[in-house]
Formats: structure tokens, C-alpha cells, sequence
């Protein structure tokens, strides 16, 4: 070979050479990428911003992008175009995307197949952010079921109006479940699918239903399990909650007239977080103390009671007064 080819090719590769140490300073030291994801967790339906943040070290960039890809590994968004508009948004902090160094994808409508590590790439660095979606799950039933049998001195006549009204009632506020023969009732709450489980919580007059109630040990027997056999999801993930609570008869928990018994997930006050079921049972003596509810209104009877007491009698003497007066001018005068 040559003496001038063997130069040529040698020159060449002490060129490629250092090319490629500048590429790899390039990749590895004056470039960082970091990536983030707002808010977290998200919602299904909620929006979602991941930003991708990129440290030049003072550098510019010349020909490489900045890519963002989903959990599946296609790529949604280079620089600052995203590539389903109707799915995606992307914001630069500059308009020049080469002089750019934050990159955000926003998810306008955050689905359960969004849920997963998503990256930004930059030639060979990559960043991994974890978006956590929330399928927040609802109340799909709460139901009642009557249970034992009335109290066996009821009559023929009785046992057949309260099978009759039993049959009528729904659990509304209008139709509530008679326990007045006695008897008690199986509730069931059961929830959709979701994620994390839902933390279904049983209460009546505002009171949580502890497991077991230390001030009434028999009240209630309950069951509560979470499975996902009716859930299709990535993972097996997403889980219904069913729980069962069987309530013997009125006397357990010191019921009288009409009580409200409300199944709910947590501490959500949102018409899809709970349901309520009416309940009527016999007036019983009460030896437990009054509501605060109960002593404030009590209480204004009382004090209505007081005045019109003393407004009926101030009406009476102005009243005698006046009679008086008329029966003497009625009397003809003596002379």
C-alpha cells in the first residue's frame, strides 16, 4: 500500500475518532434531561402535564430533537409538535425549538391505558417519569334484604300488612323498610371498578359503623371483600368492593321511628359516592342521651311554649278590661 494511502487512512481514522469522543461528550456531559409529571396522582377524564427538561451546559443544539414517547414506546410529540393534536399539546419555552430547553406534553383527557413510564429522549439520554392514574370508583348498588321473622305474637292480619308494606317499600325517604313486627334487614354495597379499591364505610344517623362496634358487639355481622373478576384492566389492578352488614333487629342499635342508614366510599359527600336506605322501627324507651339536634329543638319548643303561654295571657287581662268598660256603659244611669 501507498505511503500516501496508508497517511489518507490513518488521518481518517484519528478524525472518526475524535468525532465520536465529541458525540459522547456531547450525549454524556453537556447535555441532562430530566423529566416530571403533574399533577399526582391523576384522574381518569383529568388533564396531565409531563415536562421534559433539557440542561445545554451553554451549548446549542444543531440537528437533534427531543422526543416524548408513552408507556407503549411510540413516539407522541417531537420538539414542539405534537402528533395526535386531538390527544396531545406540547409547550416550548421558546419559540425556536433548537434554543428550547422545556418540553410539555399535556394530555387533555387522561384514559387508564395512559397509566404507565413514560420518557423523554434525547440522541442516547432518556428520562422516565411515572404517570400513577386513579380510576376513582362509585357506588353502583346499595340494597336491602329483610331478614328473620316478625315477632310471633303478631297477628294473622298484622303479619300480612307488614309482607304487604315490606313488598311497597323501596328504602326511600317515602317508603322505608318496616322492621315494626320485628325482623331485620341484610344491606349490600357494592361498588364499580376501580382504582385504588374503594374503602366503602356504612353509617346511620351520621355514626361510622366500627368493625366491631364495642358498644354493640352483636349489632352488626359484616363482610366486606375487594376481587377484580368483573374488572377487565391491565395488571388486574382495578377492583370492585362489596360489603355485606347484617342488622338483627331494631333493638341492636337502640333504633326508633324513621333512621338513615348511607353507604359511601370514604368521607365523599358527591351524589355518585353514596347511597341512602331508609329504615322505620317501633318507638322503644331511649336510655341513651339526646342529640345535640335533638336538645336544640327541645329547647326552642320550650321557649315557644313559654311565650305563647305569656302572649295568651296578656291578651286576656287587656281583654277583661274592656268588657268591664262595656258592661258599665251598657248600665243606665240612676238619677
Amino acid at each position: 500500500m501507498a505511503p500516501s494511502t496508508c497517511s489518507f487512512l490513518l488521518t481518517l481514522s484519528i478524525l472518526l475518532v475524535t468525532i465520536a469522543e465529541t458525540v459522547a461528550k456531547t450525549n454524556d456531559t453537556e447535555f441532562r434531561i430530566t423529566a416530571s409529571v403533574t399533577p399526582v396522582p391523576v384522574n381518569v377524564g383529568q388533564s396531565a402535564n409531563l415536562t421534559c427538561h433539557l440542561e445545554s451546559a451553554g451549548k446549542q443544539r444543531k440537528t437533534y430533537s427531543v422526543y416524548w414517547h408513552s408507556p407503549t414506546g411510540a413516539e407522541v410529540a417531537e420538539n414542539c409538535i405534537a402528533y395526535n393534536i386531538e390527544k396531545h399539546d406540547i409547550f416550548c419555552n421558546n419559540r425556536d425549538a433548537k434554543l428550547a430547553t422545556k418540553y410539555t406534553v399535556r394530555i387533555k383527557t387522561v384514559s387508564w391505558k395512559d397509566r404507565g413510564l413514560w420518557y423523554c429522549k434525547f440522541v442516547t439520554n432518556q428520562s422516565y417519569a411515572f404517570l400513577d392514574v386513579n380510576w376513582p370508583a362509585t357506588i353502583e348498588r346499595f340494597t336491602a334484604t329483610p331478614v328473620g321473622q316478625p315477632s310471633r305474637d303478631a297477628a294473622a292480619g298484622q303479619q300480612a300488612a307488614a309482607a304487604a308494606a315490606a313488598k311497597a317499600a323501596d328504602g326511600s325517604a317515602a317508603a322505608p323498610y318496616d322492621l315494626t313486627l320485628g325482623g331485620g334487614l341484610k344491606f349490600t354495597c357494592r361498588s364499580t371498578c376501580g382504582y385504588p379499591a374503594a374503602q366503602l364505610k356504612l353509617d346511620y344517623r351520621g355514626v361510622s359503623v366500627q368493625l366491631p362496634d364495642p358498644a354493640n358487639p352483636n349489632a352488626f355481622r359484616v363482610r366486606s371483600v375487594s376481587d377484580n373478576s368483573t374488572c377487565s384492566s391491565d395488571g388486574n389492578l382495578l377492583k370492585t368492593t362489596e360489603s355485606t352488614v347484617l342488622l338483627p333487629n331494631c333493638s341492636a342499635l337502640k333504633l326508633d321511628g324513621k333512621t338513615r342508614f348511607r353507604c359511601a366510599i370514604g368521607d365523599s359527600a358527591e351524589p355518585a359516592i353514596y347511597k341512602d336506605i331508609y329504615v322505620y322501627c317501633p318507638a322503644i324507651p331511649r336510655d341513651y342521651p339526646l342529640t345535640q339536634g335533638e336538645i336544640a329543638a327541645a329547647s326552642v319548643g320550650a321557649v315557644l311554649g313559654v311565650f305563647l303561654i305569656i302572649l295568651g295571657f296578656v291578651l286576656f287581662c287587656q281583654r277583661k278590661p274592656a268588657e268591664e268598660l262595656d258592661e258599665s256603659a251598657s248600665q243606665p244611669m240612676q238619677v
